[in-house]
């Protein structure tokens, strides 16, 4: 929150507070590809079920076996848009800079046992991961990213030099996807989320179903929710300039830049006639609220509601009811 006394054209003092709504964000969680072009390519073995979710969520659910003798192998590889010719999860991963896979899963108790599973489109050879433990949940949505580095635990059957197959493969990826075993005799299911790429600097595979915010949080903190967020995520203030980078992202200012700031102002205007004028940061299609007061003391209430920017950089309000002595006190509001 930035505030400061100042002086406006009509010999007026008028306070400007300005603050981001810190309104709770719900997560919402859906798989990156859709299902009318970029599509999950299904392999079944046995009998599992898999439904798709209205918003997007894969689930993988395998029945109850008789305990009678040795259960009965199941599993399902979901390869993600692995029928899109040069999709985006086909191709050139070390030319692409893709450093990583984020996928967000929710598992049963018992759990299901899940893998990680990348195809070559040249050699076909099939690699998989099994230290996913940090993305299996307890029936609760759990997130990660897993490196493409050989040594985060890609491997597969055979073969002299892994780490020259790796690097081979990795430049002519076919399919990238999720294996789900049932692990023993009792019912069990598991839900994939989001599945992503990332490289270096954030995500190279759009989120889908997410709001600007929540894109802009997963990209930032791999949590797509104020309410997941610890408390370091909270007072993380990577550019110092006193306003963290949550509250930055919320307001729609540049958390890496010391100079951009959510921060109002009055503003001269001659054209305008008698009254306040008021600037403030915005970005295009942003709501704002306007609140007034003369009295601290007894509350502000709204002047303006529903201001929408029709693009971004700065937007203006002219208070003309503000024609007396005063003092007018405004805080601005990104709603």
């Amino acid at each position: 929150m930035n505030t400061g006394l100042i002086e406006g054209r009509t010999r007026t003092v008028a306070w400007v507070c300005v603050c981001a709504l810190m309104a709770m964000v719900q997560v919402s969680t859906a798989a990156s590809v859709d299902t009318e072009s970029d599509v999950w390519v299904e392999k079944k073995s046995g009998a599992p079920a898999i439904e798709y979710g209205p918003d997007g969520v894969v689930t993988v659910s395998f029945d109850a076996q008789s305990a009678g003798g040795p259960p009965v192998f199941q599993s399902a590889m979901l390869m993600a848009n692995a029928t899109v010719s040069g999709g985006a999860f086909v191709g050139n991963y070390i030319d692409g800079g893709i450093k990583g896979i984020y996928l967000q899963l929710s598992n049963s108790v018992p759990g299901c046992a899940v893998q990680l599973v990348l195809q070559s489109a040249g050699s076909g050879r099939l690699w998989r991961n099994t230290n996913v433990e940090m993305v299996k949940g307890n029936g609760q949505w759990v997130a990660g990213t897993v490196s493409l580095d050989r040594s985060a635990g890609w491997t597969r059957d055979s073969g002299d030099n892994l780490d020259a197959m790796w690097t081979q493969d990795l430049q002519n990826v076919a399919m990238v996807g999720v294996r789900v075993f049932q692990s023993g005799y009792q019912a069990q299911s598991c839900m994939v989320g989001q599945f992503m790429l990332k490289d270096s600097i954030g995500f190279v595979t759009s989120p889908a179903n997410l709001t600007d915010l929540q894109s802009l949080l997963l990209a930032r903190f791999d949590v797509a929710g104020q309410d997941d967020l610890s408390a370091e995520q909270l007072a993380q203030d990577v550019d110092g300039d006193g306003m963290s980078d949550v509250n930055e992202l919320l307001a729609g200012t540049n958390p890496d830049s010391a100079s951009s700031v959510f921060a109002a102002e009055i503003i001269e205007d001659e054209t305008v006639g008698t009254g306040i004028t008021i600037s403030w940061p915005c970005v295009i299609g942003a709501r704002y609220t306007v609140l007034r007061c003369t009295n601290l003391l007894e509350g502000m209430q709204n002047l303006v509601v529903g201001l929408v920017a029709t693009e971004s950089g700065t937007m203006t309000y002219h208070d003309a009811t503000a024609a007396g002595e005063g003092p007018y006190f405004y805080r601005i509001r990104k709603d």
